[in-house]
């Protein structure tokens, strides 16, 4: 018993330092966007954040075929601190990498949190993937 309470205990600490927290969908401000990927593999694209918590931990990206869009999600746990340098610092503008999952050939809308859209174009011989650069503020983060 004592063991079980101890494992609660370490899983909630170390998932916010004890604060409450809730998993939230963040926009999207940017996605890299290689001319093609690979048509039957899985890639892997890098996905910048608008404006992230920076009370926030790092964001997760989701990638889903639902159809003949694919979806992509970031969701990141916002924590109920307080801290006085958490609330007045600027947002931040992570970058996460987003796996794409094995698609075939052809032209894919993508549709984002944030409301940014574009097409994915799927054929052999494209990409496995790409990366965003980092921003200068971002370089810390």
């Amino acid at each position: 018993m004592r063991i079980l309470a101890a494992l609660c205990f370490a899983v909630s600490v170390s998932a916010c330092n004890g604060s409450t927290c809730n998993t939230v969908e963040t926009q999207i401000g940017d996605v890299c966007e290689p001319a093609a990927i690979a048509a039957n593999l899985q890639a892997v694209v890098d996905v910048r954040e608008s404006c992230g918590s920076t009370c926030a931990q790092r964001p997760s990206c989701t990638a889903i075929l639902l159809s003949g869009s694919l979806y992509l999600t970031l969701r990141e746990d916002q924590c109920s601190e307080t801290v006085q340098a958490c609330i007045a610092s600027p947002c931040n503008h992570n970058v996460v990498s987003c796996t794409i999952p094995a698609l075939g050939v052809g032209d894919y809308p993508v549709v984002v949190s944030g409301g940014l859209g574009s097409v994915l174009h799927v054929r052999e011989g494209g990409a496995s993937g790409c990366h965003l650069p980092q921003l200068l503020a971002d370089a810390g983060t």
